[in-house]
């Protein structure tokens, strides 16, 4: 009965490895065609005011890139959202294919954390940018573990250091 197991496995993980592949020699026409075509398509001029997670040089100069670790900062995260009044998470195709840090689960750790509302798929002809345009809401309780030392407020939430 060991060689069928084996036999198995073999297969199971040969199916692995080519999704992995698939994932991370994929084209970003692949992420395109992902979208879901019963979003509204906005401009990049239409994210307007609000504060933007783009981590891509096609939508934001280097100087004003933020990547979605900026949201696992709870304060940061609250920061941008005051500052500008909403905050929106630009999902690229970096955060949907493999890449060497095999950071594909983005949008899941962040889904996680807060209440998401996908908003839109943005198109910039120009320069051939595509994306999905996700409303980052407030964060999820219990979701927030302060390191040691951090202290807590009055009635017991985390305070600010």
């Amino acid at each position: 009965w060991g060689a069928p197991v084996l036999v198995a496995v073999v297969v199971l993980l040969g199916l692995h490895t080519a999704d992995v592949a698939d994932r991370y020699y994929a084209p970003e026409q692949d992420f395109a065609a992902s979208l879901d075509s019963e979003l509204p398509e906005w401009s990049l001029e239409a994210l307007g005011h609000c504060a933007l997670i783009s981590e891509d040089g096609r939508v934001l100069p280097e100087d004003q890139q933020r990547s979605h670790f900026n949201l696992l900062d709870p304060w940061e995260a609250e920061a941008l959202r005051d500052r500008h009044g909403c905050l929106f998470w630009l999902v690229g195709f970096q955060d949907y294919r493999w890449s060497s840090r095999s950071v594909r689960d983005r949008l899941l750790r962040v889904e996680h954390l807060y209440d998401t509302l996908p908003r839109a798929v943005v198109k910039d002809h120009d320069s051939d940018y595509v994306g999905l345009v996700v409303q980052v809401g407030p964060r999820r309780p219990g979701t927030f573990h302060p390191a040691p030392g951090v202290p807590k407020s009055a009635d017991g939430a985390p305070g600010r250091p």
